[in-house]
């Protein structure tokens, strides 16, 4: 709904509801296709033939696949999103409960679309993508970094947090995190093609987690950021996927 200046709420256009429900017909097809082929082997051409479109009308939402996965990519992280804001405004949990929540939901989002989730690392790891995945991961850094500064924050006047800079403290957590989804994506797609990996992700996962609680000045252990259920997941679904 739109506000008019007098206050008084008014239906949106019927061309704004009509370009909204467009876009979202593109990117639910393209996290079909990504999720069952894969990104590289999905082309613009068949997403265009799938929704019998013409080309010019997905080049008028997106001007490359790349642009279309960030899309697909945004949506899921303005899911996760919504669900972490919720469990930083829960008054009832210590800050230990909501950073182990925060994690355990994001993981649960992503589990949800394994095989989407999958494409995703594939892009991820493609050199050609660098500066794309870069600016994806810079976005996402803006947006969770103050909410993990809150979550710290309360974790110290609770006192069982010992960092006297949690601003800092949030993005270094965020930062060690998201370097070492590299390594463990790296290890994942190495498992899904039968080349080892799974020990390696089993260290990585626990190196990370000593880490961050290292980051947050607590207890090892105090802090299960990161757990072994999504790549073992994404590791059964690859592996499914190349028996077929």
């Amino acid at each position: 709904m739109k506000i008019q200046q007098n206050g008084h709420a008014r239906p949106l256009k019927k061309t704004t509801l009509q370009h909204d429900r467009r876009k979202g017909q593109i990117l639910d097809t393209a996290s079909y296709l990504f999720a069952a082929k894969g990104y590289e082997q999905t082309s613009i051409q068949e997403i265009i033939d799938t929704l019998s479109i013409a080309k010019g009308t997905f080049y008028h939402y997106f001007k490359s696949k790349a642009e279309l996965l960030e899309a697909v990519t945004g949506r899921m992280a303005d899911a996760i999103f919504m669900a972490l804001e919720e469990i930083v405004e829960n008054k009832s949990m210590n800050a230990v409960e909501k950073l182990n929540a925060i994690s355990a939901r994001a993981e649960k989002i992503k589990l949800s679309q394994p095989d989407l989730i999958k494409a995703m690392l594939e892009f991820y790891t493609n050199s050609d993508h660098i500066v794309m995945v870069h600016m994806i991961q810079a976005k996402h850094l803006e947006r969770a970094a103050p909410l993990m500064e809150r979550v710290i924050r309360q974790g110290v006047s609770e006192g069982v947090f010992n960092n006297p800079y949690p601003e800092l403290a949030a993005r270094h957590l965020l930062f060690v995190a998201e370097s070492s989804r590299q390594s463990l994506t790296v290890n994942a797609l190495r498992a899904m093609r039968g080349e080892g990996g799974g020990e390696e992700i089993k260290i990585i996962t626990a190196a990370v987690n000593d880490s961050i609680c290292r980051i947050l000045g607590t207890t090892t252990d105090v802090v299960t950021y990161f757990k072994t259920d999504l790549m073992d997941k994404l590791t059964r679904a690859g592996k499914r996927e190349g028996n077929q």
